[in-house]
């Protein structure tokens, strides 16, 4: 398990039409970089199911939104 919390400032004008992508990353042998995983967040505020998305709690709510990812390999 990995923990690690990010802070992402974005105007408020931006944030229908913006997401944040975090790619993690493995150092390889002779330097190289061996992407492991990626995660998503943004630009949806809903899902089919009308249930809000963690973009749609961010845009919603001045307070930090706390949400874990799994990273599939």
């Amino acid at each position: 398990m990995y923990n690690y919390k990010s802070d992402f400032v974005v105007p408020m004008t931006f944030l229908p039409e913006s997401s944040v992508v975090i790619t993690v990353i493995m150092r390889g042998v002779l330097g190289r970089s061996i992407p492991l995983g990626r995660v998503t967040a943004g630009p949806y505020i809903e899902l089919s199911s009308g249930t809000q998305t963690q973009w749609g709690r961010m845009i919603n709510d001045s307070r930090s939104v706390v949400q874990w990812r799994n990273l599939y390999l």
